[in-house]
Parts: C-alpha cells; structure tokens; sequence
C-alpha cells in the first residue's frame, strides 16, 4: 500500500489518516520524501522542476574566462564547450567567445581534465558536506502537538454540527476554526521539512563517489552548481603549455 499527495498535501480520511492505495510502491517513504522536497526546492516550492538548456559539456556556462584585460579588468565571460580538432588526444575542449560574441578569445582549456579536477574538487566538497549531515536526525518531537490539535479541530467541528450541544455558535466556530487549522497545517509543513531532514541524513551515509559515477551529465551539472558558483579559468599562456590544474580557481557557494 502506499499514501497519496494532491497540490502538496497527504490525503487523509475522516480520522486525519493518510488515504493509502493498494498499487506495489517503487520507493520507500523515507525516498519518497527527499525525492519530493528536492523537487518543491527546484520548482521554487510550486512542486514542479524548473526546466532549462541541455549541455553537452560538462563545465558550459559554468567555466569563466580569468584572461586580464588592458583596462585591469577580469573578462569573466562564460566559456562554451566545443569539439576538439580530430588529431588531438582529447574529445572537447572549453573556450572563450569570440569578440563579436562578447568573448576575449583569449583562454582554451583541454576538455577532459578539466571536467576531472573540477568533478575531484566537486566530489571532495560533497564528501566533507556528507560527512557533516551523517548524523542521526531525532525522531519528530511534535507528533502529540500535531494529534491535540487535530483533535481539538474535529471536537470543535462535532460540537458545531451536533444540535444538542448549543454552546458553539457560528461566531465562536468560524473564530476558532482557523487558529486551529493554521496550527495543524503549520505542524504538517514541519514534519515534512523533518522528514526531509532525515532522509538527506540517510542519503549522504552513502558512497559518494560510486553514486557520482551513476549520474548524468545533467544531474552531475546541477551537483556542480549547488556547490561552485563558477570556476575561473585563468590562460597558460602562449604556446602548447602543460595543462596546469592550479589556472582553475573554483568559486565555491557559501552557506547561507
């Protein structure tokens, strides 16, 4: 069996009881939970993802030209993935735009590793971050909040409709009803935030790097930006220099 949600909300029975199906679950609840609180914060809390460009590049958009201009100014224009000359060793390779496209043209770096000190220095964050969150989440301290407050409701509710119980007017319902309904729908939102909570502790007692190896370019883009806001990529210089992994500055994301 497993629950129901509609526009944010469990589906619950007369007795405030989450409404189950009789289907096989694909997931367990503890998955299901992160899974929908990542998409409410992806969606901006409407519950659906926000969609956008498919790159075929690893680092597109997100590699930034560090080349110094006369002016003592940082290009800083977004690098774009590009197919590497058919004699090279290397599949792709990232460039600054040319000057008719907002670019200096100044700075080229080989493609595959580049993605590989940017996804080592990205999986190390994640691992740190792992480690930090691996900790037991307590179980939920307002659950007897949550189950007086239903029931307050619902004694409110049978007080109002029974005619032989004439202490609950309109007036004194329609005043009572909100503050409580307010306060259930308050306590719901906060079990589902601890929920969450837990499962992201669950999740990050994981292999990191054996589940990065599972992602798709799309997935292991969007790991890239929660954590790096851009990475610098300063030029080498003239002629064919040694690929030089300290020209790549990562710009990390503070916690706010």
């Amino acid at each position: 069996m497993w629950i129901r949600e509609i526009k944010g909300e469990l589906v619950r029975d007369g007795d405030d009881q989450p409404i189950v199906g009789e289907w096989e679950p694909i997931i367990t609840p503890k998955e299901w939970f992160a899974v929908t609180a990542k998409i409410r914060e992806r969606g901006r809390g409407t519950g659906m993802p926000r969609g956008g460009l498919v790159h075929k590049y690893l680092l597109t958009g997100i590699l930034r030209c560090g080349h110094a201009l006369e002016d003592g100014t940082v290009c800083n224009n977004k690098m774009i993935g590009i197919k590497a000359n058919d004699w090279l060793k290397y599949r792709h390779a990232y460039m600054c735009k040319k000057t008719v496209d907002g670019g200096c043209n100044k700075t080229y770096k080989r493609g595959d590793k580049t993605d590989k000190v940017i996804e080592e220095l990205v999986i190390a964050k994640l691992e740190r971050d792992a480690a930090s969150k691996a900790q037991d989440v307590p179980d939920w301290d307002k659950a007897d909040a949550l189950e007086r407050a239903v029931r307050s409701r619902n004694e409110l509710e049978r007080r109002w409709h029974d005619d032989e119980d004439t202490d609950i007017d309109d007036e004194t319902f329609f005043r009572n009803l909100p503050v409580l309904e307010r306060r259930i729908k308050e306590l719901r939102a906060d079990q589902r935030a601890h929920e969450a909570r837990k499962a992201d502790a669950e999740e990050a007692q994981e292999d990191v790097r054996n589940s990065w190896k599972s992602k798709t370019l799309t997935q292991k883009r969007e790991a890239i930006k929660k954590v790096l806001s851009a990475v610098i990529a300063v030029p080498g210089g003239k002629g064919n220099k040694t690929f030089d992994p300290d020209l790549l500055k990562p710009v990390w994301r503070t916690s706010e």
